[in-house]
């Protein structure tokens, strides 16, 4: 018997069940993935699954209405308003609250910043410029999720203007060719750019990902052969599940996205579509079940709220919730999904002859909410709320947060050379610089440490690390030259010790295994080129150790058990050293060897300025050493820097034959 209670309000061009059942594929695939479930490793994927979906359906109610010329953008417009715009504006105005309890004062004002993006529904844009989406940080950012909406409704704007006007024009006929000539663009725009750009932004841009949607819009379109034979659809739908299981169980952060590989589970979306038309393959009856049926049709409203019930679970425990906690997450989503869906989803999605709100109050009052929610967050949240936490824990929390940058002078005495801890060491490098008289300049590239014949290749980066480092040396190459170079990265992460996703590798031409001893045997290999290439260019080399790494950022947990009133907050600033030595010992090792056995070289470790004989600090004087749980802050860095001033010894065959005016044992800078 029907079940009334998953019955759709509306059919649109014709219900089909299965469509509801690839809709609860996908959606489970985001949440699986977002909850940490091995098994699901690239349910990212499901996005990709919603995109051809949409190609497909809005194409084929754009395309019978402009047939039977009973379309109009107006109408269409409505449609998508009152799909889209009521829960979502429910979900980001019970986000913001959310965000008000959880969020510190800097992630509140991005969270004020992104929620105005999301009400313009470009929000891919914002998390572009702020985030990877396989990047740590992206788990504090409660409405990241919306970047795909963003790309959605960008479709959903610019594609009934392009239909009507191919119609207009009298080009129905060569649509097909106009959709094959869109598609095959953006793929191969999304396959140059993921190789030749920043993938991280990549990965969020609408031309990057329309040729999903095409895929879909083909479909609606009839360009696909129509399949007679059932068994040749049976084969086909199969073959289609098996690419959408092999996307979702093998993709990975390390997946080059979203370029050719992101074919498999669009093909496998587009030939479960297709096949299922006649509803009579295995695929499609199994897709067509009442369970699957029922996720499908709520899961608009599962998307929008898993991922601020998951984000506000890390910020509130300050670490990835357990098995128990991450269950009743789900748990908690698919309830609250439902009543999104019952509540707000259905009253509004009714057609307009018969809903209570008319189509000019729905416009009105739909772009009216998103524009009012959009601007009271950016202005509500526009310098944190800071009073909530409190005097003592607000002061800790903005100094560990401030920094400095480096000047970019080619001709300066000192390079600091690295990835973002580079960035982070800038204020010790400057002391220094100051104190023998010399200029410092930075060139350094986010998560790309200073290694000559490695790429890297995990962790959400596919940037081409080696043909930047390649370049800098270039440079150096034609002058001018630095005297010395500071070398300073996160080599633990480079052995594969520090991803949150697994081991993040670099490797050359010689390996191929992807393991953490084959990374750190490359690691080793490659930043011996480095120095004997700056050795070659009579560059003095500064190889920095690695400070420290705290297994939680520690300065988020001790104003969060102060904000709290929470007990032993002091716990929060030490880690024991015994902890930091197993994850850095095999890097330092490899520094101190290079040290050793090159004659321009020095070797500095940051773990016996940071660590007593028994535990490491992250505070100093009631004052953050650390930005997070890698990376010194600035009051960090100066410490740093002051503390190897004192122990001249250690900088002196170095520096001392450099410096213009500074003598020796000149007191330290005073503090900042």
């Amino acid at each position: 018997m029907e079940r009334v209670f998953i019955r759709p309000v509306e059919s649109g061009f014709g219900y089909r069940r299965d469509v509801d059942g690839l809709r609860a594929v996908a959606v489970l695939s985001v949440v699986f993935f977002h909850a940490g479930v091995s098994c699901f490793s690239g349910g990212f994927v499901g996005v990709d699954i919603f995109f051809v979906i949409s190609g497909y359906l809005i194409t084929s109610i754009i395309v019978r209405g402009l047939e039977t010329e009973r379309f109009s953008i107006a109408w269409f417009y409505e449609r998508r308003i009152r799909r889209i715009i009521p829960a979502f504006i429910v979900m980001v105005a019970a986000t913001a609250i959310g965000a008000t309890v959880f969020l510190f004062p800097n992630d509140l004002i991005d969270f004020g910043r992104s929620a105005f993006a999301a009400a313009l529904f470009a929000s891919n844009f914002f998390f572009a410029s702020r985030t990877g989406y396989f990047a740590p940080a992206h788990e504090t950012m409660p409405l990241l999720h919306t970047w795909s909406l963003g790309v959605e409704e960008q479709f959903y704007i610019v594609w009934p203007l392009v239909l009507w006007a191919c119609f207009r024009l009298g080009v129905r006929r060569n649509l097909g060719v106009v959709v094959f000539l869109l598609a095959a663009a953006s793929l191969s725009y999304a396959e140059w750019a993921v190789r030749n750009e920043d993938p991280d932004i990549v990965f969020f841009l609408p031309q990057a990902r329309a040729w999903e949607l095409m895929l879909g819009a083909m479909l609606a379109l009839g360009m696909a052969p129509e399949l007679r034979a059932r068994w040749i659809r049976e084969a086909l739908a199969v073959l289609g599940a098996a690419l959408l299981a092999f996307g979702i169980t093998q993709f990975s952060a390390h997946t080059p996205f979203p370029a050719l590989w992101a074919t498999i589970p669009a093909l496998g979306a587009a030939l479960v579509l297709h096949t299922g038309r006649q509803a009579d393959t295995a695929i499609s009856k199994l897709l067509g079940l009442w369970p699957c049926v029922f996720i499908g049709l709520i899961s608009y409203s599962v998307y929008l709220w898993h991922w601020p019930l998951f984000a506000f679970a890390k910020i509130y425990l300050g670490h990835s919730p357990g098995e128990g906690v991450t269950l009743a997450l789900i748990a908690a989503t698919i309830i609250v999904a439902t009543a999104s869906w019952w509540c707000v989803e259905r009253p509004f999605r009714q057609s307009a002859a018969t809903a209570r709100i008319s189509p000019q109050r729905l416009f009105v009052g739909g772009l009216g909410s998103l524009a009012v929610i959009g601007c009271v967050s950016l202005i509500v949240f526009a310098h944190g709320l800071p009073n909530r936490i409190g005097h003592g824990a607000r002061r800790f929390y903005f100094v560990a947060r401030s920094k400095i940058e480096l000047p970019h002078d080619p001709a300066a005495d000192i390079l600091v050379w690295g990835d973002s801890h580079a960035q982070a060491f800038a204020r010790a490098a400057l002391i220094i610089g100051q104190h023998y008289g010399l200029t410092v300049r930075e060139s350094g590239t986010q998560n790309c440490p200073p290694l000559i014949g490695a790429h890297r290749v995990g962790g959400g980066y596919s940037r081409d690390c080696d043909a930047i480092n390649r370049a800098l040396l270039h440079r150096l190459q034609q002058g001018p030259r630095p005297r010395v170079a500071i070398l300073v990265a996160r080599w633990s992460l480079y052995q594969g010790l520090a991803s949150r996703d697994g081991p993040v590798f670099e490797i050359d031409d010689q390996e191929q295994t992807l393991d953490v001893e084959t990374s750190t045997r490359v690691l080793e290999r490659s930043l011996t080129r480095t120095v004997d290439a700056l050795d070659a260019l009579g560059i003095a080399v500064v190889l920095v150790g690695q400070a420290p790494e705290f297994p939680e950022h520690p300065n988020s947990c001790f104003v969060r058990r102060i904000w709290r009133k929470e007990p032993n907050a002091a716990d929060c600033l030490t880690m024991p050293r015994e902890q930091s030595d197993r994850r850095l010992s095999t890097s330092k090792a490899i520094l101190i060897e290079l040290a050793e056995t090159h004659k321009a070289t020095l070797y500095v470790g940051l773990d016996s300025i940071l660590c007593e004989a028994q535990a490491c600090r992250a505070a100093e004087d009631h004052r953050p050493l650390y930005y997070d749980d890698n990376h010194l802050s600035l009051f960090g860095s100066y410490v740093v820097g002051r503390t190897l001033l004192r122990r001249p010894s250690r900088l002196d065959s170095i520096f001392a034959e450099l410096s213009p005016t500074a003598t020796p044992n000149d007191s330290a800078p005073a503090t900042p």
